[in-house]
């Protein structure tokens, strides 16, 4: 469990070391935390997150919207990503107040230069709105279910999705 994983007295040095021995540059590596991991200590969660930061690790605060959402916890937690919960998600076109909240929760991130990721988008209705609004990416069943790595080359020539390189 991530919460488990952070409480680690070494966490930060296994991420270093991980990185070390793979070669890989921090700005590719995005951790994800939830929202209800977050609240449960905010500021040893926000030293511990600064210092991930701080190496070029990325944050992304997951199932934003789930609980008991705080826009202190988006001063407070310094991230990279947020991620819009699937709750918010499933009211696009189908509730006005829904549209509104999200699109301000869209508008806001972005002015705090963050990435916005929507989760659990199933509709084209959904697409078109999260589009409208700048949202920086979208995942969904709308595009597929969770599968093995190889099978995503069938699903990219199937769909004749062109990836940029």
């Amino acid at each position: 469990a991530a919460e488990k994983q952070l409480e680690e007295v070494n966490f930060i040095s296994t991420v270093q070391s991980i990185l070390n021995e793979t070669g890989l540059d921090p700005k590719f590596l995005e951790l994800e935390i939830t929202e209800s991991t977050a609240i449960r200590d905010i500021k040893k969660v926000a030293l511990l997150l600064k210092s991930l930061k701080d190496i070029n690790v990325k944050i992304a605060l997951d199932d934003f919207g789930s609980g008991y959402s705080s826009l202190n916890y988006l001063k407070n937690i310094p991230i990279n990503t947020l991620k819009i919960d699937k709750t918010f998600i499933d009211g696009i076109c189908k509730d006005p107040y829904e549209d509104i909240i999200t699109g301000e929760i869209i508008e806001l991130a972005h002015k705090m230069e963050l990435e916005v990721v929507a989760e659990g988008v199933e509709m084209e209705e959904q697409i078109s709105y999260l589009k409208e609004k700048n949202c920086n990416k979208i995942q969904g069943y709308y595009f597929g279910k969770p599968m093995p790595s190889e099978c995503i080359n069938m699903l990219l020539e199937e769909k004749k999705i062109k990836l940029d390189n």
